[in-house]
């Protein structure tokens, strides 16, 4: 007997694995949204908001294979909505930083030469686009200061549709990630949402 003909489903037998590393990339990218970055120079802004933008691009991707076993309630498509509605956020502030650093750069850039200016005569548009970065970075913490109750929602509805065996695999993956991604000095991303 096969372990097809015994309603063996790889496919659905992985939805738990799936959420637990969108559980722990989603985690981190937040805790990354919620660190200051003051004192970042230019070039360390945009490798942190790039890092983050690979975060929720692989946590919608992981949302995307547990859907693949038809057993997601309606909270998981919304979430899956609302992190492409913060992964265009944060795509935006990234490019407005690196509009920055085309601006700022002491060198000759793209838009210098395009443009035909000096970089004294584009400072204010530097000034903007550093604001309006500012800006972004600003709505997304105060929205995802609202994010612990709808999250912790959607972890419980995921967790009702999860057989016995499907909590360990769940948390190895979950743990496994998480470890993963976490560096010495930064924060829980746990304690993020």
């Amino acid at each position: 007997m096969s372990e097809r003909s015994i309603g063996f489903d790889p496919v659905r037998m992985n939805r738990p694995v799936h959420i637990g590393r969108r559980d722990a990339l989603v985690e981190r990218a937040v805790a990354l949204l919620s660190v200051p970055t003051e004192t970042l120079d230019l070039a360390g802004r945009i490798a942190h908001t790039e890092r983050i933008i690979a975060l929720i691009e692989r946590a919608l991707r992981e949302s995307a294979l547990a859907d693949r076993a038809g057993e997601a309630p309606p909270m998981e498509h919304d979430f899956a909505h609302f992190l492409q509605l913060i992964l265009e956020n944060v795509r935006s502030a990234a490019a407005f930083l690196k509009s920055t650093a085309q601006i700022e750069s002491r060198e000759q850039t793209f838009l210098q030469q395009y443009l035909n200016v000096a970089r004294e005569e584009v400072e204010l548009a530097a000034m903007n686009y550093r604001r309006l970065s500012a800006d972004v970075f600003g709505v997304l913490w105060q929205m995802l200061r609202l994010l612990p109750i709808p999250y912790r929602a959607l972890q419980e509805s995921a967790r009702e549709t999860f057989r016995e065996d499907d909590v360990e695999r769940y948390r190895l993956a979950y743990e496994s990630l998480r470890e993963e991604l976490a560096g010495a000095t930064d924060p829980d991303p746990a304690a993020a949402i």
